[in-house]
Formats: structure tokens, C-alpha cells, sequence
């Protein structure tokens, strides 16, 4: 990351650091259906977060482009 990234990532998560943790075999049939289900639905809860919506469903799928619309000034 350059700088600027660096360092707005640090004012927003602080020194956190984040874990990620692979399995050590793919999982199979259901168990799989099921992990994949859980990551769908925390994308959309993040993407809901960034947008102060609910995503459209062609947001989601990426058909269409998500923007974010701009305040207003005050």
C-alpha cells in the first residue's frame, strides 16, 4: 500500500491486525454450501455499512456499479 493508504487505513483501524485463517482442507457438499452462504451475507452487511442502504440486488451480483452519492453541504 502507499503511503496515503497506510495511513488512512491506520487512523481508521488503529495498530489492528487482522488474522486470516485457511482451512487446511476445502471443504465438501453442504458444509461448503453453507460457508459460502455466510460470506454472501457479510458482504452484503459490509456493502449496507459503506452504503447507509440495502444494496440492490444487481449491486450485489456486480451488474451495476455502486456509487455512493455525495452529502450535501452544509
Amino acid at each position: 500500500m502507499g503511503r496515503r493508504l497506510t495511513n488512512n487505513f491506520k487512523k481508521r483501524f488503529g495498530e489492528r491486525k487482522f488474522v486470516v485463517v485457511y482451512p487446511q482442507k476445502p471443504l465438501e457438499g453442504a458444509a461448503r454450501r453453507l460457508h459460502n452462504e455466510k460470506i454472501a451475507q457479510a458482504f452484503v452487511f459490509v456493502l449496507a455499512g459503506i452504503l447507509g442502504r440495502e444494496p440492490r440486488a444487481n449491486e450485489i451480483s456486480g451488474r451495476e456499479e455502486v456509487f455512493l452519492k455525495p452529502k450535501a453541504c452544509k
